[in-house]
């Protein structure tokens, strides 16, 4: 949920914001200290910068689906990518999409692959920082997580399409491609 959160701040405007590689679990694996206490926050004045063009609506991605300048990424799993596993009305994916399931970007104690490694993994799928990259799972949670592994990269023009399959999948005027 860490990378859903990030998502959320990144389209707001929010520069200084991370996720704790790893999370909780790997915080008390160190044997850091937790506390209950909670901090004293100073008012501010708050006025979020709304970023629009980091959030894609089915229609943006529709009209772009042929455009060379666009990758789409799809975080969800094998079988839902391939339509064999069913999460909507129909099955499987957004036509050009390629799948890269968000856990591929983690170590098996759930902390992150080294960046290069990262960086190779989606560069081999022609992920490149050139273009822009659409991200989308079922309900952009997964999908957030592949975002902030490409913003973390620096790919300049990273967007969310934060509807995910659950629009998609559910709306018979959108195309499809399932194997």
């Amino acid at each position: 949920h860490a990378s859903r959160l990030f998502f959320t701040f990144d389209v707001f405007g929010h520069e200084k914001v991370a996720i704790l590689d790893g999370g909780v679990h790997a915080w008390t694996r160190a044997k850091l200290a937790l506390t209950t206490e909670l901090p004293r926050v100073v008012a501010t004045n708050y006025r979020p910068a709304l970023r629009a063009e980091r959030v894609a609506s089915a229609e943006w991605l529709r009209d772009r689906l042929r455009d060379p300048g666009v990758m789409i990424v799809d975080a969800r799993s094998p079988a839902e990518y391939a339509g064999s596993d069913r999460r909507a009305k129909r099955g499987g994916r957004i036509p050009g999409a390629v799948n890269i399931e968000w856990k591929r970007n983690l170590r098996l104690d759930w902390t992150f692959k080294p960046l290069e490694e990262l960086r190779e993994m989606y560069v081999a799928r022609g992920i490149v920082p050139d273009r822009t990259v659409v991200t989308y799972c079922q309900t952009h949670h997964r999908a957030a997580h592949n975002y902030f592994v490409l913003r973390l990269l620096g790919y300049p023009r990273v967007v969310g399409y934060d509807r995910s399959w659950v629009e998609w999948g559910n709306r018979d005027d959108l195309p499809i491609e399932s194997k």
